[in-house]
């Protein structure tokens, strides 16, 4: 059997904080998930790499992806390669997706910091040829990024993207990213 596969940015964080391989092994057993391979990506400078850096993207593809694809049985159909993060780590997998939607195909963004370099990314999600790319977006009601998420699902809505978006009464936070993260594994 192959698999579908998520690559996670911050993956020690979603390892250590939210125990997410911990989620998706119960969501696996109540048959609420299908098997999966989740890579745990580390950064080495998170505020260089995430900050819609393209040569972090050109080596997540051609090292990461390229050798998880090579070893292990994933299922390579770019509707089966998930990519997900949080603040930063949600902006730089919406990133990843919008420039390379031929690799990824979903992506799970939690309090997504669209915000960087004037928000750029909204204007190319507005303004680029729509890819085929699912997302899966959340915010805190208590963040100063949930008016900007909003603008993000009004613009994604508008140009015709498939999209579930959530907001929880929760602030910027792993605690949050934690509790949110069952939604988000299963969509």
């Amino acid at each position: 059997e192959s698999y579908p596969t998520l690559y996670l940015n911050d993956g020690i964080e979603y390892l250590e904080r939210v125990r997410v391989n911990i989620i998706a092994d119960n969501l696996i057993g109540a048959r609420q998930l299908r098997p999966i391979i989740i890579v745990f990506v580390a950064p080495l400078d998170r505020m260089k790499e995430y900050w819609l850096n393209s040569d972090y993207v050109r080596f997540l593809i051609t090292e990461i992806v390229f050798k998880v694809d090579t070893k292990y049985r994933t299922l390579k159909n770019v509707d089966f390669r998930a990519i997900g993060g949080a603040s930063l780590g949600g902006l730089i997998a919406a990133y990843a997706a919008m420039r390379r939607s031929d690799i990824f195909g979903k992506v799970l963004g939690q309090s997504s910091a669209f915000w960087v370099n004037s928000m750029r990314l909204l204007h190319d999600i507005g303004n680029l040829p729509r890819r085929s790319i699912t997302w899966y977006l959340e915010v805190g009601s208590y963040e100063p990024l949930l008016d900007l998420n909003r603008q993000v699902k009004a613009v994604l809505l508008a140009r015709g993207y498939n999209i579930s978006y959530r907001e929880f009464h929760a602030g910027h936070n792993w605690t949050h990213w934690r509790d949110a993260m069952p939604d988000g594994l299963i969509y």
